[in-house]
């Protein structure tokens, strides 16, 4: 498999289809009040800045950095279209995030995600890739359908 991993604006088109598919794709395995996955089109911070896996031409997956504090970043909205998983898009997107996590000087980075079995493929990749169990961060709060992860870089 050949993937580029790109740089994308948070309104390219592509992007939003990803971020779309994730959105849905929390609704369905989360409880209402436990869905923390970015609204496509909703109004986002200036540093949350995306990248995009293409495989040939086709967009394929994203993940997203935020800056939470100092030194400090989330990874976000990290998300493989089916098609691509188990091919390791997931396990590049990771890297190429906790890379510009190091590039834009963060010292740790942390995530949010669920705890059903939908997201168990998920935690295997950011326990294999050093990330712990830690307390909720920013604003998250503790949430039996929600395990936040932190790692430093």
């Amino acid at each position: 498999m050949t993937l580029t991993i790109i740089p994308c604006p948070q309104d390219d088109p592509r992007l939003l289809v990803i971020l779309a598919v994730h959105k849905a794709f929390a609704v369905a395995n989360s409880p209402k009040h436990s869905g923390h996955a970015i609204t496509p089109g909703a109004a986002l911070p200036e540093s949350l800045h995306y990248l995009l896996a293409c495989q040939r031409e086709e967009s394929v997956g994203c993940v997203g950095l935020m800056e939470i504090g100092p030194q400090h970043g989330e990874i976000k909205s990290m998300h493989v279209l089916e098609a691509a998983r188990g091919l390791g898009c997931g396990a590049a997107l990771l890297a190429a995030g906790i890379d510009t996590a190091r590039a834009r000087g963060f010292s740790r980075v942390s995530l949010e995600t669920g705890v059903g079995e939908a997201f168990s493929a998920s935690r295997r990749l950011y326990e294999r890739n050093e990330f712990e169990v830690c307390a909720p961060f920013g604003l998250y709060i503790e949430d039996p359908f929600s395990v936040c992860m932190t790692r430093e870089v």
